[in-house]
């Protein structure tokens, strides 16, 4: 039985993202109709990952996988979103912003592969995003067949 430990460093995620949201105007209620502005932003994502993998082989043939990885990403550009909203009839208008992400976060994955064959995997794995406002968690199950 042989075990394998395998690990990289210095992956270059990137990623791209350009919001577009477009202005409007209502009609029909006097000086109660709103204007909204457009507004649009773009954010570069980019980071450092390291990963790691330890395989096992079971006695039956099949293969069990230990996965991680760490990656610190970092943003330029805008990190958040903001629109104008006025009324016809006057008053100072209002800005509605969204969620500020933050320029940097620290998004960290681990999970275990079951490799029945070369045919069928059972994964699961859990993701914790952390940084600036942002903070999530999620587990996927996931059933892959190749055919």
């Amino acid at each position: 039985m042989q075990r394998v430990f395998r690990a990289s460093c210095l992956g270059h995620p990137l990623g791209y993202r350009d919001r577009r949201h477009g202005g409007a105007t209502e009609s029909g209620a006097g000086s109660l109709n709103q204007t909204v502005s457009a507004a649009s932003n773009w954010q570069l994502d980019t980071g450092i990952s390291v990963a790691a993998r330890y395989d096992m082989p079971l006695d039956d043939g099949a293969r069990l996988s230990m996965v991680g990885n760490a990656i610190w990403q970092h943003s330029f550009g805008s990190t958040g979103t903001s629109q104008t909203v006025s009324l016809e009839g006057g008053g100072s208008p209002s800005t509605v912003s969204g969620l500020d992400t933050g320029r940097d976060r620290l998004r960290v994955v681990a999970g275990v592969e079951y490799h029945a064959n070369p045919n069928l995997i059972v994964s699961l794995d859990y993701t914790a995003t952390l940084g600036g406002l942002e903070i999530s968690h999620a587990a996927r199950l996931a059933l892959r067949v190749r055919f």
